[in-house]
């Protein structure tokens, strides 16, 4: 006796929303530290405004430390947020 749009709005989302955003987040994470791992070895954006100020200061140290708190300060919170939906919302299998 249930309409068809309010299956899809009482059931089936949000099944489909608890199941799927802990792997949804999981690959965007990834996608964030790979694409990180391809800037590094191809020295675009970051890295190579990083090795411009490194060569208009002679600073080294300063520089790529604050670059990696850049990179900590992002993906960091996001790691948290996948450990904690991924325990508050488990996926049945």
């Amino acid at each position: 006796g249930v309409p068809y749009g309010g299956i899809w709005r009482r059931i089936l989302l949000p099944m489909m929303g608890r199941d799927s955003v802990p792997l949804l987040l999981g690959h965007w994470i990834e996608l964030a530290k790979l694409s990180t791992l391809c800037s590094a070895i191809a020295l675009p954006e970051l890295l190579n405004t990083t090795s411009g100020i490194v060569s208009n200061t002679y600073r080294a140290l300063p520089a790529y430390t604050a670059l990696g708190l850049v990179f900590i300060v992002v993906l960091l919170p996001l790691n948290l947020l996948y450990q904690r939906l991924e325990t508050t919302l488990p996926v049945k299998r």
